[in-house]
């Protein structure tokens, strides 16, 4: 019978009936197949040898004539061996590559499956986050820009009154001109892009590329 869960056909089984559960369906795996393969390579080697034996001993001048029935009857079947078990040496490898592109398959579909999970709940997760979350940065940049606009106005004045630092070069602890001397290696974050996640939401930098 065969085996539910390894998809094996059960050691219990002769050989004979274990290849032939082999060629019947497409349930067995590559490792049945490969142990199945193996073991009908071996078998098949010994029923040649079995066979060559067989017929020098139906050859054999010594064979009295009462036994030669029974001779020819076993070199007969020796041979009928030696060439079923040769023949399925030579077709289980077809079966064993069937085999392999079914698990394959089956591995992708798993893989496939598990890939579009995670695709659905990412776009949920996307959907419930993003929008609220750039609505939220092209609010905060457009009033950080603005800032930086007041600033340099003030700085243009001629006033001599203490420089001010940009709202993001205060929260980065970062130097005042900063941005003309990025020594940090940091860009400014009015630098980044947040595309609309519909037409008619929010980006940054805005329609207009000035902020």
């Amino acid at each position: 019978m065969l085996d539910k869960v390894n998809r094996r056909p059960s050691a219990t089984l002769p050989l004979d009936e274990r290849i032939v559960l082999a060629f019947e369906g497409d349930d067995l795996t590559v490792d049945a197949l490969t142990d199945l393969l193996a073991e009908v390579d071996a078998e098949s080697k010994m029923a040649a040898e079995a066979c060559e034996k067989a017929k020098e001993a139906l050859l054999s001048p010594t064979l009295r004539p009462a036994a030669l029935d029974d001779a020819k009857r076993f070199a007969e079947a020796a041979e009928t061996r030696r060439d079923r078990l040769a023949l399925a040496a030579s077709r289980l490898p077809d079966r064993l590559a069937d085999a392999r592109r079914r698990e394959q398959r089956a591995r992708i579909a798993a893989e496939h499956e598990a890939a579009r999970a995670e695709r659905d709940a990412l776009a949920a997760e996307l959907a419930s986050t993003y929008p609220d979350l750039a609505r939220t940065m092209v609010d905060l940049l457009s009033r950080l820009a603005a800032n930086n606009q007041r600033i340099a106005a003030i700085q243009r004045s001629g006033y001599m009154l203490e420089p001010l630092r940009s709202a993001e070069a205060v929260a980065r602890s970062l130097p005042a001109n900063w941005e003309v001397r990025p020594a940090s290696g940091l860009a400014s974050l009015l630098l980044c892009h947040l595309p609309a996640f519909t037409p008619d939401a929010p980006q940054w930098p805005p329609q207009s590329g000035r902020f």
